[in-house]
């Protein structure tokens, strides 16, 4: 009848799935057939869903429009609770959690803003969760923590000449680096905005281009020594190796 290749190949694929499952078994009780042919021909009924918080946080962060920058505090803040407790759940996330979390972090060194930031991020995700409907709790309100005032460490012009002027030539990456932090210093525009420094952006020895993450204008005057490296490097910058310059 027509269809019937069709119909045997899939049939041997059943048969060679049941031996293959018989293969692994050491019995068969009433019913196993009956459960093994259904698996094989209704997977969908027996996938296991993970509804835990950590699998939500997951997929919550992969769907994001963020920053890289943002998405790596959401990162941290994720790989930072699976250490403190691989089975942390909405329910836990208490007054009491909160107290142990913070000490666990400052145990570990950790600076008072980045765990501000943690925080900060932690309530933005168990927000998410009780608007997704998947919170049921709300005790995340209450986690009350104030950034720490800091001292903002600064290079002076000498200082900032006497690391450009440093010999790095034997070592190619660590002079790149170098001449980036330098543009940095002198431009001061964020790591997403150095690859439009390029001399389609240069005029009347005015850096001209639109930022990436505020979408707003900016003319930046062309100090001598970004212009010697640029020259340096025929008008491109290298691509940086990290992004802590």
């Amino acid at each position: 009848f027509k269809g019937k290749d069709t119909l045997l190949g899939r049939l041997r694929k059943l048969k060679d799935h049941v031996l293959d499952e018989a293969a692994k078994s050491h019995s068969y009780p009433s019913g196993w057939l009956t459960d093994i042919v259904d698996r094989y021909l209704n997977p969908d009924k027996y996938e296991v869903v993970d509804d835990s918080m950590f699998h939500w946080i997951e997929s919550h962060i992969a769907d994001m429009k963020i920053s890289k920058r943002t998405r790596y505090k959401y990162d941290a803040m994720l790989q930072s609770l699976k250490e403190f407790n691989p089975a942390l759940d909405w329910a836990d996330l208490t007054h009491l959690f909160y107290k142990d979390y913070i000490k666990s972090l400052e145990k570990k060194g950790l600076a008072k803003n980045t765990i501000f930031d943690r925080i900060k991020v932690i309530k933005a995700t168990a927000k998410a969760g009780e608007m997704a409907k998947v919170n049921k709790y709300n005790d995340y309100q209450f986690f009350k923590l104030e950034p720490e005032e800091s001292d903002n460490i600064y290079l002076n012009d000498s200082e900032i000449a006497r690391l450009a002027n440093v010999n790095l030539s034997r070592h190619k990456h660590l002079e790149e680096t170098r001449d980036l932090f330098v543009v940095a210093c002198w431009v001061g525009c964020r790591f997403g905005d150095f690859n439009k420094i390029t001399p389609d952006n240069i005029k009347n020895n005015l850096i001209h281009f639109k930022q990436a993450k505020t979408k707003g204008k900016v003319i930046i005057p062309l100090h001598p020594t970004v212009k010697r490296i640029l020259e340096k490097y025929n008008g491109k910058l290298p691509q940086a190796k990290v992004n802590q310059l």
